[in-house]
């Protein structure tokens, strides 16, 4: 729970989960939900949305990673040139992987 508190707090303020309530779990979120997510980081990630579409980068693929550095290697395929910006989709991806994850487990589901 503390890690959580942490990433969060990395989160800017703006940056809502533009994820619908039919989306009832990670699995079920789209890559073109999961890169506008990205793309509400700021105007500088906006062209991120169409790579994790082209990558077919959707909440089930997110899911089943579970090892972070699978996950850092799969956001470098993405082609994602800026280390800080990988950085900054990284703990973005690992917020919406926890959110999800608590709200399952506490079985409140968006």
């Amino acid at each position: 729970a503390t890690s959580l508190k942490k990433m969060e707090q990395l989160q800017h303020p703006g940056s809502a989960t533009p994820f619908h309530k039919s989306q009832e779990n990670l699995r079920s979120v789209s890559a073109q939900a999961l890169g506008d997510t990205i793309a509400a980081i700021s105007p500088d990630y906006s062209g991120y949305s169409a790579m994790f579409v082209r990558a077919g980068f959707d909440g089930m693929l997110l899911c089943d990673v579970v090892d972070d550095a699978d996950l850092q290697h799969l956001v470098q395929e993405l082609g994602i040139q800026d280390a800080m910006h990988r950085r900054r989709v990284l703990v973005q991806l690992r917020i919406v992987r926890a959110k999800y994850q608590q709200r399952e487990a506490r079985g409140m589901l968006p």
